[in-house]
């Protein structure tokens, strides 16, 4: 079963994209779009 995905364009401040990249690095996430997925779902604790 594949996930159904709805692409968006989204534009970072500078400051949030230097801090998700890096959660990135330190967490060891292969790109940068899963560890804005890894944040979000915490963040909505889903």
């Amino acid at each position: 079963m594949s996930i159904s995905r709805v692409q968006k364009h989204l534009n970072f401040p500078k400051e949030l994209y230097e801090a998700i990249e890096e959660y990135r690095k330190e967490n060891m996430i292969p790109t940068f779009a899963s560890a804005v997925y890894e944040l979000v779902r915490k963040g909505l604790k889903v």
